[in-house]
Order: structure tokens, then C-alpha cells, then sequence
């Protein structure tokens, strides 16, 4: 695969190549990103944290197979499901992304502003411009949302541990955390050592924000682009119809000549931004697919945990 320089250009291509930059999301596939023992550094300092995740979520769910001074109620254990829905949905995003990072530096081609040659949809550019700044703009705005939820997900567990310190300790409780994972330790080392475990957690945390946040963002900006081509590519043909009629009309070999040239190359862009799609499907279908599955799946756990706390404070009223 030759390595296209233009793709490197915020105003060479029809993404928000300045955020995923900004990120370090785009580093994943540009092939001139310095390389150790032949491995991408930002492909090697993810697979670390991973690890570095996964470890953490491992021991955070060991406390469920060790005995316990206090028990998980009904909406930690509600928590604690969607915390592993996302988080095994977040690693297999990240995965299918290091895995096919080569095919998507061969999709990034289709977001050049010149991917498409024929004169007949380059005189649609300007379509192709509206929807670039649509996609900027939404990406942006996806972006800075995910951060202030992300802020106010993580500082949560800190002002509520503030204004219930004295009555958590006299409850012999453990303090509130962002997922409260049942770690294998005591209340009281918990609550002595709880910036550690407020820490581990604020990790993970920011590891699925970020995942989940980066993945849509760049499915969005790739589908801006796939939905201005489409548009171009039918005010092209659009065109060549209005000539071709034109010109049985006028009887002129020569205007003919010209209007199937601009079809036959109104016919090579389309295959090539359909060999593009096809790659775009195969990169994303596991993702839709584990996003599909796992969405579904909470809705029905949700539903059930609602009934089940519904229930259990209609009990507790009545008792």
C-alpha cells in the first residue's frame, strides 16, 4: 500500500482531521508514525493499556468471589453489568481498530477532496464542502459533550463523598466510587486507601468515554463523506441525462462523443467509491453488530432491574 502524504493535510481531505489529530486517534493508522520492532508506538502504548484496564477490571470483580464485610445491593449490581457491557464493548472496538488499522488508512482515501476525477462531480465540490463543515461542526459538538459528561461522570463520586463522609463511616459503608467494582479489600482499608481505588476506576472511566466517543465520531465523519459522494455522483449523472437529451435534440456526433466520456467516468468514481463502502462495511459490521447486541441486552436489563426495584420498594413501604 503506497503512503499517500495529501491524506496528512486538515484542508487536503473532508474529515475532522484536526480533532482526530488533537486526540491521537488518526496516529493508529498513518503509516509514518514511528515504529518499534516494526509495531506502531501508539498500536504498542495501547495493547499496554489494555492490559494495564483489563487487569483493573479483573481485580475489581474479584470481590465477588471473596467473602465480603458489606453486600452489593440491587443497583451496584445493576451498575456493575452495564460498567462490563461497556467495557467489553469499548475493548472490542479498540481491538477491531488495531487489528484493521491498515484498511482503514486505504478508507481514509475516499475523505480526499479530490477522491472523486470526473469533471461532472467535481463541479458538485461545493456539496462536498457543506457536508464537511456539517460533519465538523457535529464532531466537535459529539467531542466536547463526551468531555463534560466524562468530567461530571468522574467528579460525582467526590462531591458525594464529601457531603456523606460522616455518615458512611458510622454506617461502616464503603465510599461511593464512579462504578463501585467490589474490590477484595476491607471497608476500612478501602475507605483509607479510596483515592487509589478512585483512580483505577477514573481510568477506566476515560478509557470507555474515550473509546466510545473517538469510534462514533470517526463513523460519523466517514459517513458524512460517503453520503456527499453518493449526492455528487447523482447530480452528475443527473447532468449527463439533461445534455444527452439535449443534444438528440440538437443532433451534434461530436457533444455525444463528449457526454458518454463524462458518463464512463461518472461510472469509475462510483466503482470506486463502492470498492470504499465495501471496505467501510467490512470494518464496521463487528462493531454494529456488538453495538446492536450489547444495546439490546441492556434495554432488557434495565427493564428487568426496574421491575425488580420497583418491587423491592413497594415490599419495603408496606412493611
Amino acid at each position: 500500500m503506497t503512503f499517500d502524504k495529501s491524506i496528512l493535510e486538515s484542508n487536503e481531505v473532508s474529515i475532522n482531521l484536526k480533532l482526530f489529530k488533537f486526540i491521537r486517534f488518526f496516529h493508529l493508522f498513518d503509516p509514518n508514525i514511528k515504529k518499534i520492532c516494526n509495531l506502531n508506538v501508539y498500536h504498542l502504548a495501547w495493547y499496554i493499556i489494555n492490559c494495564v484496564i483489563g487487569c483493573i477490571v479483573i481485580y475489581g470483580l474479584l470481590g465477588y468471589f471473596t467473602e465480603k464485610e458489606d453486600i452489593l445491593n440491587i443497583v451496584n449490581q445493576i451498575q456493575l453489568m452495564f460498567c462490563g457491557l461497556l467495557y467489553y464493548s469499548s475493548l472490542l472496538k479498540i481491538i477491531i481498530f488495531l487489528y484493521k488499522a491498515n484498511s482503514i488508512w486505504d478508507l481514509l482515501r475516499v475523505s480526499h477532496m479530490n477522491f472523486l476525477t470526473s469533471s461532472q462531480c467535481k463541479t458538485h465540490i461545493g456539496i462536498l464542502h457543506t457536508h464537511r463543515n456539517q460533519s465538523i461542526k457535529i464532531t466537535n459538538f459529539i467531542s466536547g459533550f463526551g468531555i463534560v459528561i466524562a468530567l461530571e461522570w468522574i467528579m460525582f463520586p467526590l462531591l458525594l463523598q464529601l457531603l456523606q463522609k460522616e455518615d458512611v463511616n458510622k454506617l461502616n459503608q464503603r465510599f461511593e466510587n464512579i462504578f463501585n467494582f467490589p474490590f477484595p479489600v476491607t471497608i476500612n482499608y478501602y475507605n483509607n486507601n479510596y483515592v487509589i481505588f478512585y483512580i483505577m476506576e477514573s481510568f477506566i472511566a476515560m478509557y470507555m468515554l474515550y473509546i466510545y466517543v473517538v469510534v462514533d465520531v470517526f463513523f460519523i465523519s466517514v459517513c458524512y463523506v460517503m453520503i456527499a459522494h453518493y449526492e455528487m455522483i447523482k447530480r452528475a449523472y443527473e447532468n449527463v441525462n439533461t445534455e444527452l437529451v439535449s443534444e438528440n435534440n440538437n443532433k451534434n456526433k461530436n457533444y455525444c462523443n463528449d457526454c458518454i466520456y463524462d458518463l464512463v467516468s461518472i461510472m469509475k468514481d462510483q466503482q470506486k467509491h463502492f470498492a470504499k463502502l465495501k471496505l467501510f462495511y467490512s470494518t464496521y459490521k463487528f462493531i454494529i453488530l456488538s453495538t446492536v447486541t450489547i444495546n439490546s441486552g441492556s434495554i432488557i436489563i434495565l427493564t428487568y432491574a426496574s421491575v425488580v426495584v420497583i418491587q423491592i420498594y413497594r415490599s419495603n413501604d408496606n412493611v
